[in-house]
């Protein structure tokens, strides 16, 4: 068993700070309560299966931690039409383009202007961002926001975001902010996030995580560690029941 060193604990607070301070959402603590050694604690936390019919960017990570038939994720794209729950239908988009062409009706992505304004829900992060000149932006700093055109500059800087399904993890909604179909919204559950390189703004693990820890809060997942992975979890030695120093 790997030896408790002091680096292990400043690092996880380190991690833990750098994503409270300046932020409105907190970075998930994963080793609260579990211990002190963050390579001990994601040893027998963060397991879940997904099931889906597409690949995204944080996949592999089930990998890493492993499977959990009591926690599932199952990964369903569903749109909702005009921002409304009461009209859902499953959806699946090969690309970007693919997606933008299907659902604003844009034919050449080429000389078409559009411009559609996001909003993006992972767990209990959020994210605000722009598909404009065939670039996708997420988060745009001030200055950026500055030299948009002044309709777009107003929708990005005023529009709220829809109320958010409470058991679903991940959650984008859309408006079409220029070209014939402007002001139509929708909204989806579950896309395909490496479609909207949300890579650029979020890494694998701290999505993964999101996720799981919104699976978790949402689901009634019972406590299945075995007595021996519990005791390992908090640090101690099986054999002298002491903490490892």
């Amino acid at each position: 068993m790997n030896k408790l060193r002091v680096r292990d604990i400043v690092l996880s607070i380190y991690f833990t700070e750098r994503y409270a301070n300046g932020k409105a959402v907190s970075f998930p603590r994963i080793c609260v309560g579990v211990g002190s050694n963050p390579a001990l604690s994601t040893k027998f936390f963060l397991k879940m299966k997904i099931v889906s019919r597409f690949k995204d960017y944080y996949d592999h990570l089930v990998g890493k931690y492993g499977y959990d038939e009591k926690v599932i994720y199952t990964r369903k794209t569903i749109k909702h039409n005009k921002s409304s729950y009461a009209e859902k239908k499953e959806m699946i988009y090969k690309t970007l383009d693919n997606f933008v062409q299907r659902e604003f009706s844009i034919f050449d992505l080429k000389t078409d202007k559009y411009c559609l304004l996001m909003y993006l829900v992972i767990g209990s992060r959020v994210f605000k961002g722009l598909i404009y000149q065939n670039n996708i932006k997420w988060n745009l700093p001030k200055e950026e926001i500055e030299e948009l055109p002044n309709y777009i500059k107003y929708y990005y800087q005023n529009t709220d975001i829809i109320q958010v399904p409470e058991d679903v993890p991940v959650f984008m909604s859309f408006k079409c902010l220029e070209g014939d179909i402007k002001h139509r919204s929708f909204s989806l559950e579950n896309p395909n996030l490496s479609m909207f390189k949300v890579v650029k703004i979020l890494s694998a693990e701290d999505c993964y995580v999101e996720i799981y820890n919104k699976l978790i809060k949402t689901k009634d997942v019972p406590d299945n560690m075995t007595n021996k992975e519990k005791i390992l979890s908090h640090g101690f030695d099986l054999k002298k029941s002491f903490r490892k120093r």
